[in-house]
Parts: C-alpha cells; structure tokens; sequence
C-alpha cells in the first residue's frame, strides 16, 4: 500500500485506517478478553511482518496495561480506548509528512485519525456483541476478518491492485528522478580512474600526454567516444552511480513486469 498517495487516492486514507486500526486494536482486545500471551503473536508479526517495530513496542505496553489491573475487570470499552493512546502517540510523532505544506501536513494525520475511530469501531463491536456470546475466542477474528474485507473491497473498487503494481514498477521507477542519467563532471572520476591498476595498464600501450592535464582530457575524449559507441572503456571502472546502461536495464526490467503482470490495465502503453 505504501507506494499510493493518499493526496491522489483520498480512498487510500479509508484504506489505511481500517488496516491500522486493525492492528491498533485487535492485540488490545486480546490480550484484555483472552490473555496477554495470546497477544504476543500479534506483535510479533506487526514488527517481524509489518517491519513496525516502535509501533509494535507501543502496542505492547497497551496490551500489558490492558490486562493488568484495575484496567481489566473495569469498563472494557473504555480501558481498550485508554490503553490504545501508545498507537495515537505513535501515530502523532511518526505520522506526519516531513517538510510537507501547512494543509498536506494536516492531512496526512487523516489516515490515523481514521484508524483511531477504526479500533474504537471493533473494540466497541467486540465488547458489544461479545456481551451476548460470553466472549467466544473466535468473534475477535471474526470482526477483524470483516473489517479487513472491507479494506480490500474498498482498495479493490476505488483504487485497485493494478495501480499499485504501477506505482509500485512504473511510477516508482521514474528516469527522471534517476541520477545515473544526469549529467555530470566526470573529470573528479576520470582523475580518480588514472591511478587505478586497469588504467596504469591501458596508458602502457599507445601514445599518452606526460602531464596530468592533458592526459585527463585526453582520457576523457576516450571515454565520450567508447560511449557514443553504446560502452565504457576497458581501463574504467564505471562506479554505480554512473552506470547509466545498468540503471537503464533495472528500469525496463521493472517496467516489463508491469506489462507482464497488468497487460489489461489502461496504463499499459499500447
């Protein structure tokens, strides 16, 4: 989900606030309705799986205060809302867009906010429907599973999988954005490549200037007249983030995946 912006695809906030408010408050539920340990897969997973580990640490401490005491056998309802202030804290110092404007940067709290209002929705859903089925281990995942499909109708019918692959291989992918393919002064390099051992080998052949300058600039006509030939000179150690030819193969690599993969999407260039 990560590659879709919620400043192009408003539905991503829904989105997102349903699947974090999954994972705010159903380790919460647990470990207050069943058992702490039970919660511990959870959190396990939100930071082995999920790769959230501080927020995994603050749903810990939720799921400890909810199963001690007094907080356990008060009002569930609102001991799972007190003891989910770890996730808002979380979500209040890591949520925001950095060096975004005054308006993005409300806006990008919108997804929280919305997984906030989510965890009180299941708790509230839970306790409520649990009062009536004496808290039957299977209604936690039952709800869940509800929400979570509702996640992924909403993402299916509003922005859908084939955009994602696209942002994720095509948009991601911008050649524009790649510095491999913006110019530069190779002279630092070129001066850098004439004490390596390959170049020391090369200039042994042939007719080359003695002074460092000249020989510099000779060089460089090298290089320019092996790369109009579409490759580098045998003496150059071409350092990554030149490699223009490599970053060129990556780029159309991940754009033939896309083709592959969504050749029925609108975005698939005819």
């Amino acid at each position: 989900l990560a590659p879709i912006s919620i400043y192009e695809y408003p539905w991503q906030i829904f989105v997102l606030g349903l699947v974090m408010g999954i994972l705010a408050a159903g380790p919460v539920v647990v470990s207050q309705l069943l058992s702490f340990r039970y919660s511990l897969l959870m959190i396990v997973s939100v930071v082995v799986f999920a790769k959230l580990p501080l927020f995994g640490l603050s749903l810990l401490i939720s799921c400890i205060a909810v199963a001690c005491r007094p907080l356990r056998f008060r009002s569930r309802f609102i001991a799972i809302i007190l003891c989910m202030s770890p996730q808002m804290l979380y979500w209040g110092i890591y949520g925001s867009v950095a060096a975004a404007d005054p308006i993005k940067f409300g806006f990008s709290y919108a997804p929280w906010i919305c997984s906030w209002f989510t965890g009180v929705a299941i708790a509230g859903t839970v306790i409520g429907i649990g009062h009536y089925t004496r808290y039957k281990p299977g209604l936690v995942w039952a709800v869940t599973l509800v929400v979570l499909g509702i996640a992924f109708a909403l993402f299916e019918g509003k922005i859908s999988s084939s955009e994602l692959d696209y942002q994720l291989y095509v948009a991601g992918n911008n050649p524009e954005t790649a510095h491999e393919f913006h110019d530069r002064d190779m002279s630092k390099i070129i001066t850098e490549a004439m004490s390596e051992p390959e170049t020391q080998s090369f200039l042994e052949v042939g007719v080359w200037s003695i002074d460092p300058s000249l020989l510099r600039e000779e060089l460089k006509d090298e290089l320019k007249d092996k790369l109009i030939q579409g490759q580098w000179p045998s003496w150059f150690n071409v350092p990554e983030d030149v490699n223009f030819q490599a970053k060129r193969k990556l780029l159309t690599d991940e754009y033939d995946k896309f083709i592959d993969k969504r050749g029925a999407s609108k975005k698939t260039p005819s």
